[in-house]
């Protein structure tokens, strides 16, 4: 195809997500790459001694294959289990590579062994835990530790539809946790800490120097997560005046923070471009500010990908080859993933990448839909583009991973995107200014009304009927139906053929089928679920209709089953207690002491994990999730674990 031609990073890129696709879900299947590739260099070798000419197809069918191979080495094993430190205490020798973020009990901080019992386990990364006490207020980021304490491997609850914490960790090169008793622990300072180490520390400092001036602690808080990339101190309150309102874009820094950079420095240094010298000047520290602004908020996906891709915008326009939007985005995608392939898992990276992509494609069009007179009709015209632009690429991936859509997006991005800028800008210069006592408090003051007056707009933007639509659930095969519809009909805008346009509407009537075979399932389905809790839970699902039996005197924590109603699109639980409940009749549940019977089947809740059932038609069930449905025995003994 003309566009794959054209964009040589998009085919490069293809291929790569294709490998590191196959090799987190299919390993197997990569042993099938090094035999099509030895295949394709014997008809190479053949081609030349016959001296057929050309050969090109096997020729780019050998690289598509090096191509995949390539990414398929580089992709981590996470599916084999880690390997095992020694068990028992010992002694750690541990460095501090985050600032501790303070918890209920405990301060949790990311830390890597600089020192063990077992020299191979020397540079891994854990979670440490450090006992909130006195001495666990002085960690800072850097500090040596040095703990006699033991790791574990980091675990899931084991309950059904849950958050894959272990998984998500691992992707993160973090396999173990520790907790750090404070009479088992000492600090000690680093004498010769890494570059990263004082990237992290100079920056800890241009926080507290913020939190030192700024009088509002909400205030605080965005501005030094939108600025400066530091979010170990937003609480969930904050973060949800964004969340509701489509704005946690602004919050986390992003592309967008460095457009706007590029953007400002791109102003005020143009007059640079009018000589040769200038132009180098130009370059140097345009790239300079933008590597030097990624370093300083520490390099998250969408940082990297903007800067990368400025980057070679930069270079393109100072070799008067102007580089492709598209291609300029593909290389960037291509090199992050070169040099870390578990990104392309990380749902940072792919709103970003699916939002710019967007951006850059429907945006020119529905600007061209009209062509407001007035500037700033105009002005407003372009940042609603850009926001409904956004939200059509970032869409599939919102609703798979958040359940929910923000329905006034394209209203707060007309605050939180002046504001950001404003608040980009006047951060910068209470920087600059900061060693001028009577200018630092004013422009303190001026930020702390910006982002306060943000907050209190997007809070009133939140309350708006239905602001947000919440509970929505696609599954996988829907997801990957929605990003198929959506490429196809971009093609199709683009090339004006109708093939893709069928192809696009096939994908949506498959994405309907796929919702319709679900439901039809879900209306279906009888569950047993017996959860992984302090107090024992247990979950009976007749359809939609639901039933939480619990052991405790309190209401069962949300958080246990939330993703179960959310996935099952399950109606409001109805909650028994084994303590209080006398003979409880709802039809097709019947509860009575320790005897259950629903719809079918008996289940007896065992006290004693010694009981052994006498009848052949029963089997004891612990805890996790059990299909009635394709469940033969009739008696069901829950056992204790």
């Amino acid at each position: 195809m003309k566009f794959f031609r054209n964009y040589p990073f998009v085919k490069l890129l293809s291929f790569q997500m294709t490998g590191i696709w196959i090799a987190n879900f299919f390993p197997v299947v990569g042993k099938l790459f090094y035999i099509s590739f030895l295949i394709l260099i014997f008809l190479i070798v053949n081609l030349i001694r016959q001296k057929k000419y050309p050969f090109d197809l096997v020729y780019s069918a050998m690289l598509c294959v090096l191509m995949m191979i390539i990414s398929f080495i580089r992709v981590p094993d996470h599916q084999s289990p880690p390997q095992t430190l020694n068990p028992g205490i010992g002694y750690f020798g541990i460095e501090v590579l985050s600032h501790p973020i303070e918890k209920t009990n405990s301060f949790q901080a990311v830390g890597k062994i600089v020192q063990s019992n077992s020299p191979q386990h020397t540079g891994k990364k854990v979670i440490i835990y450090l006992e909130k006490e006195e001495k666990s207020f002085k960690v800072r980021t850097g500090d040596l530790i040095i703990a006699k304490t033991f790791a574990r491997e980091i675990k899931n609850s084991g309950n059904p539809y849950e958050f894959n914490y272990k998984n998500y960790m691992a992707r993160k090169h973090i396999l173990y946790g520790m907790y750090l008793d404070s009479d088992h622990y000492v600090i000690d300072k680093n004498d010769k800490p890494s570059f990263w180490i004082e990237v992290k520390r100079f920056q800890e400092k241009l926080v507290s120097k913020l939190k030192e001036q700024l009088s509002s602690d909400q205030a605080y808080q965005v501005i030094a997560a939108l600025a400066l990339g530091y979010r170990n101190e937003l609480t969930r309150e904050t973060q949800s005046y964004f969340i509701s309102t489509g704005a946690m874009h602004v919050l986390s820094v992003s592309g967008l923070h460095v457009a706007m950079i590029f953007l400002f420095l791109n102003s005020l240094l143009s007059f640079l471009k009018r000589s040769n010298t200038g132009k180098i000047l130009y370059f140097s520290v345009m790239i300079t500010f933008l590597w030097g602004y990624a370093l300083l908020t520490g390099f998250s996906p969408p940082v990297q990908r903007a800067v990368i891709m400025f980057s070679f915008i930069l270079i393109g326009n100072s070799l008067n080859r102007p580089a492709s939007i598209y291609n300029s985005i593909a290389a960037s995608a291509f090199f992050l993933l070169f040099f870390d392939p578990d990104l392309f898992f990380d749902i940072g990276f792919q709103l970003s990448y699916m939002a710019v992509i967007s951006i850059v494609f429907f945006y020119p069009k529905l600007t061209g839909l009209l062509d407001p007179e007035n500037r700033l009709l105009k002005y407003a015209w372009q940042l609603c583009c850009i926001s409904i632009a956004a939200q059509i690429g970032a869409f599939p991936l919102s609703v798979y991973y958040f359940n929910q859509f923000p329905v006034y997006f394209w209203l707060s991005n007309f605050i939180v995107v002046p504001a950001g800028y404003l608040i980009l800008a006047l951060t910068g210069a209470f920087f600059m200014f900061s060693h001028f006592s009577n200018v630092t408090p004013v422009i303190a003051k001026i930020l702390c009304s910006i982002a306060d007056s943000t907050l209190f707009l997007l809070k009133k933007i939140g309350e708006l009927p239905f602001a947000v639509i919440d509970g929505l659930s696609i599954s996988l095969v829907q997801f990957i139906c929605l990003f198929f519809m959506l490429g196809f009909v971009m093609f199709f805008i683009v090339y004006k053929k109708h093939a893709f346009l069928f192809a696009g509407m096939l994908f949506l009537l498959l994405f309907q089928v796929a919702g319709l075979t679900q439901k039809i399932g879900l209306f279906n389905q009888r569950t047993l679920i017996v959860y992984q809790s302090k107090e024992r839970l247990i979950h009976l699902i007749n359809g939609r209709t639901n039933y939480l039996i619990t052991d405790s005197d309190n209401p069962p924590d949300p958080f246990l089953y939330k993703n179960v109603l959310l996935k099952l699109k399950l109606r409001e639980p109805s909650i028994i207690y084994t303590k209080l409940s006398g003979e409880t009749d709802f039809g097709d549940l019947v509860f009575s002491q320790s005897i259950i019977q629903f719809t079918d089947k008996s289940l007896i809740i065992d006290r004693e994990s010694q009981f052994q059932p006498s009848m052949t038609n029963s089997f004891i069930f612990s805890s996790g999730l059990l299909d009635l449905n394709h469940t033969t025995g009739n008696r069901i003994h829950l056992r204790p674990r």
